[in-house]
Parts: C-alpha cells; structure tokens; sequence
C-alpha cells in the first residue's frame, strides 16, 4: 500500500522541498565565504527519503552549486562524470578557489546550462587554478560576480585573470558583472570590462572610505554598450558620499541619470474583495486578523548590517486601520522593550496606567540605558504578568533593598531573570529572598552580597524550578547556599569569570553536579582539584571554557587520566580577543 507522500504530484512535492534546498541570489552572490559553512546535516540527506524525493529534489540541489573546498569539487566532478545528465541541471555555479583538475570536469558537464557565475581571486600559491582556466572558455553565464576584495597576488590569480581578460571579451550573452571591490581593479579586467561586447550593467561593492571616484571606472565607462553603473554602499558618511556624488557630476559619462517610480505599465484594477462572511462575523473577524497581527508585531533580532532608516517598527501595521490598531496594540506590549529609556517610560507608563489590560497581557521586558531602581518601582506594580525580565549592560545597578522588594513585587510570576547588577548588600542577606521567585527557571545572578548560611536561613525548596543559572561576580556563600537548597530542575550552570576570580563551590558541585548536562567554567575551576568536576559531572554533554585576556587558555586541564563517557561538545566563550596558548 502506497504512503500519502508517495501519491502526491511531482510538482507539490517539488513545492515542499524547494524551501528546504533553495540558496537565494543574496546567498548566492554573498562575498563571505562563511555563507555556506554550516555544521549541519547535508542538504543531500533529502534525496534518501524515497525515490520520489530523489526524484524532484535532484534538479532543485544542483541548480545551485556553491564550492567551498577541493574535495567538493572532486565529489561533484565524481558525480557529474558518472551522470553526464546532471550537468544540465547547474544553473549557478559559485566556486571560492581553484580546486585543481577537478573543475575542468564540473565546467565541461555543465558549460551549456551555468548562467550565472560567481568566482573568487583569493587562492593561494598551493591551490591549483588549472582545471578552471582550462573550462572557463566553455561557458557563456549573464551575469559574472567576482569576488577580488581579498585578491592573493599568486601565479594562479594572475592565470585565471589571464583567461578573464579572454573570457569578457568572448561572452556574447554577459549582460551583468558583479565586482565585490571597489578602490582597485586588476588593469587586465578593466580593458576588458570596457571593451566587453554585451555588458549592459556594472555593480560594485561600496566602501566605508569611498570619497573620491575610482580611477578604473573612467576607463571602464567607455564601453558603448555600458548602460548602468550600481554602487552598493555600505554605512559611511554623509560627507563622504556628498564629495563622491560631486565628482560624478563632473563626468558626463557617470552622470547618474534621474530615476522614475512610475510604473511604465499601468497597473491591473484591483478585483479584491473583502469576504461577505468575514464581515458579518465580527467576532471571527477579530479572531483572524488578531492572529495575522500576532505574527506581524512579533520582536525581531536587528543586525548591525541593516540601516536604521530600514528598519521597520513592530508598530507600522498599527497605522493601517482603527481595526488593526485596536487588535494589533496587545501584541505590541506583549513584549516591551525600551533601549532609552529615559524618553520612552513616560510615555509607556501612562498607557498601562490607562490601560490595565496592556500591562496584564505584558510577558516580556527589556531596558537598557537609564533603568534604574525607580525605573522598575514605577513599571513593574502595572505588568503582574511578567514572565521575562531582562536588563541590558547599560542599565544601572540595583540597590541590594531595592532588589529585595522587586522580588516580592515580581517573583511569583517571573520564569526569567537576566542582566540584573545587584549592589553587595550592607550585611550578610538572607537567601530566604530567593523562595520569593517560585516559578523561576533561569537566574543571571551579578552581585557580591553574602549569604547568611546557617541552616535556619535557607530555603530548601526555594528555586524548585530553576533549570539554567548563570553566575558573573559573586561571593562563596552563594554557592553554599544553593548547595544547601534541592534544585531538583538544575541542568546548566554557567560561570562567567569576566568579573571575578570564582572561588568555593566544591559542595555546590558534589550536590548538583550529578543532574548537570551543561555547563562553563574557566580553567581554574577545571583544573581545582576540589571541585572534581570529571568526576562531580559525570551527565554533562556540553562543556564551556570561558576565557579572556586575564583568563587566558593553556589547554593544561585537558590532560586528564580520567574519562568522561557523556562529553560531545567543548566551546570557548570569550569575550575579547585572547592569545591561546599551548597546543
């Protein structure tokens, strides 16, 4: 009897897969070479599902084909001389060196399909860049990205830039170049990117430095068939680009040309029509559209690479209608998070005084600059539904009296704690405080206080729930203090030594050590014989090193006579850069 799976269309099978083994044009023309370096199970693993798989996915992974080293090229050039037929599937071939002969073979298999090609100039004088030479004439691609940022001045660059120099003047069909440089061009590809007989656009990599028109560029503007020059700028400044765009001006032939945002064909009469039974049912109309929202607010990770200017607030959808604002303003205060906060609170806090149900339906805070302990007294009593509290390293640090009443403002709902400087209180404190926080499942504790450790003081069923814990300064009596408590849920322990020299804890790791699967340390905790973590930590399947300039590595702790059956992982978590030593 045949599977569902089985009876399904080759084209909606082909739909399912293509997500799971499409690479982008951005990945594709990416200059990284890091794009590509993912320690995961290989794409290819699809093919083995079923032959149908096999089937469908077998065009789609070898449309694109990116290269990374030469026993990938030799594995393909296996492949492609077992199955001549799978040449006619690669359309995009990225290759990052020479890779030897092999490239000969993949280029002879596949010269009549590759469209579009990415190369790199960075090899070395022990690769090979033959087999490349040697195929490069077989191809005709549209579109030729270069990768010449880190150009290596070896005799195998200067070959495969003697066969460019060829290849740009014979491609009847490259429409498009795509040069990841921008100060310096080889003066071979410059004569022949301005005598290239179809080349109709030229992008080029923007620079952080770019004041002045690259003297290259001049020359390569001649090409009569030359109709558009992109650069891609990266962050610079204003005055930088105003000096660059200035001298574009003086040359008739760069001018840039104004753009026009008019559509050239006229666009098709809206059809839509909003459903009739949508309508009529408010109540499933706001259950929908609520839903759509949700995903549309929802926080997202903002990398240093995207602009300010585009970046798009979690809040725009909320300008669309009276109906998005009304459904769309819970899920914004589901997760608040103010990095000023200073100019921002005011605001933020009249809303949940106005509005108790936004702060009831708050499950997440950040703030970073200017929180203070009066900050979180006048926000917190409005959010009774926190679960995330986190502080950024810019916030300020917290009076060891206020910490206390924040907890019993907030410990009973509150599963996450972070980023929290606690001042070292006046006395010994009591450790009673901590079974305030009953669902508490991840602590970041940052303070020197001590504990009270006699036996009346602590709480043995405090922190029941507690699965991750992660310790910068302290002092010893914490330790002994949570050696004392059950933590029946403890599975990862991190010690960041960035701060302080950790110290103590030889019965916090006799007690806990046994449930621990993950943890961190330094070396000096590695290698204290009173800890024995070897032996106190026979679970643990990932084991962090923290290092910095003041804790460096010497690799001394490695060599052990003990055996630990459970250990797959070791990671190095710096935060600065450090010099290892040993080997």
């Amino acid at each position: 009897m045949s599977s569902p799976a089985n009876s399904l269309p080759d084209e909606i099978i082909s739909e399912i897969l293509a997500p799971a083994l499409r690479i982008t044009d951005a990945q594709f023309s990416d200059p990284r070479s890091s794009r590509f370096m993912k320690f995961s199970e290989s794409s290819s693993a699809y093919l083995l599902v079923c032959k149908s798989w096999l089937r469908v996915a077998t065009p789609l992974l070898y449309s694109v084909i990116p290269l990374r080293s030469r026993a990938q090229a030799q594995a393909l050039a296996a492949a492609l001389t077992a199955n001549p037929e799978l040449g006619r599937f690669i359309k995009r071939l990225r290759v990052e060196g020479g890779y030897g002969i092999s490239m000969d073979a993949i280029l002879q298999a596949s010269a009549k399909n590759v469209s579009h090609l990415c190369l790199s100039l960075h090899i070395t004088h022990s690769d090979n860049a033959s087999g490349l030479c040697r195929g490069l004439p077989l191809l005709s691609p549209v579109h030729l990205i270069l990768d010449g940022g880190r150009a290596t001045n070896s005799q195998p660059v200067e070959k495969l830039i003697d066969v460019l120099e060829k290849c740009l003047l014979a491609w009847k069909q490259l429409v498009l170049a795509d040069f990841f440089f921008f100060f310096f061009c080889h003066p071979k590809i410059c004569d022949a990117l301005a005598k290239a007989p179809a080349l109709e656009t030229l992008v080029i990599g923007g620079s952080l430095e770019a004041t002045r028109v690259p003297p290259y560029l001049h020359k390569v503007a001649e090409n009569p068939s030359l109709r558009d020059i992109r650069i891609t700028w990266m962050f610079f400044p204003h005055l930088s680009r105003q000096m660059f765009c200035d001298e574009i001006r003086a040359y008739p032939r760069l001018r840039a040309k104004e753009t026009t945002t008019r559509p050239l064909i006229p666009p098709e009469l809206n059809t839509f029509v909003y459903p009739a039974q949508l309508a009529a049912d408010p109540a499933q109309e706001d259950a929908i559209w609520s839903r759509i929202l949700f995903f549309a607010t929802q926080p997202t990770d903002y990398h240093w690479g995207i602009p300010f200017s585009e970046r798009i607030p979690r809040t725009t959808s909320l300008y669309v209608c009276k109906l998005f604002a009304r459904l769309g303003t819970p899920h914004i205060y589901k997760h608040i998070s103010l990095t000023v906060v200073v100019r921002r609170l005011p605001s933020l806090l009249l809303q949940v005084s106005r509005q108790p149900s936004l702060g009831r339906n708050t499950r997440s805070l950040y703030l970073n600059y200017d929180t203070t302990a009066d900050t979180l007294k006048a926000l917190l009593p409005h959010l009774p539904s926190l679960v995330t509290l986190h502080l950024g390293q810019d916030a300020h640090m917290i009076p060891w009296k206020s910490f206390a009443e924040l907890s019993a403002l907030v410990g009973p709902s509150v599963q996450i704690l972070r980023g929290m400087r606690i001042n070292k209180a006046s006395g010994s404190a009591t450790p009673q405080l901590f079974s305030l926080y009953t669902q508490m499942r991840e602590l970041h504790w940052d303070s020197g206080t001590k504990f009270k450790t006699d036996l009346r003081a602590v709480a043995y069923s405090a922190l029941n729930h507690l699965v991750k814990l992660t310790i910068d300064h302290f002092d010893e009596s914490l330790l002994d203090v949570l050696a004392r408590m059950e933590l029946p849920a403890l599975r990862g322990v991190t010690f960041r030594p960035f701060r302080s020299n950790p110290t103590g804890g030889a019965e916090f790791f006799r007690k806990h050590g046994p449930k621990l699967t993950q943890l961190t340390l330094c070396e000096s905790q590695l290698k204290n014989p009173k800890l024995a973590i070897w032996r106190n930590c026979p679970l643990v399947t990932t084991l962090g090193v923290a290092c910095d300039k003041k804790h460096p590595v010497d690799g001394s702790w490695v060599a052990t006579f003990e055996t630990h059956p459970f250990l797959e992982t070791i990671v190095f978590e710096s935060t600065s850069y450090i010099q290892y030593v040993g080997s």
